[in-house]
């Protein structure tokens, strides 16, 4: 079982948030959908990293 640090999941998130949001926005997502998604995805990774 592979171990996960937080903070290399905060620092990817900060790092890439802006980038991830503009492709978002560019595929037509709306503001609020565009940072639920991206949000739901590191929520994922943070809560269920052992089972993806």
């Amino acid at each position: 079982m592979s171990t996960i640090k937080f903070s290399h999941i905060a620092s990817t998130y900060n790092e890439y948030l802006d980038s991830l949001y503009a492709y978002a926005l560019h595929l037509g997502f709306d503001d609020h959908s565009a940072m639920d998604a991206i949000h739901d995805v590191f929520y994922k990774l943070c809560t269920q990293h052992s089972s993806l």
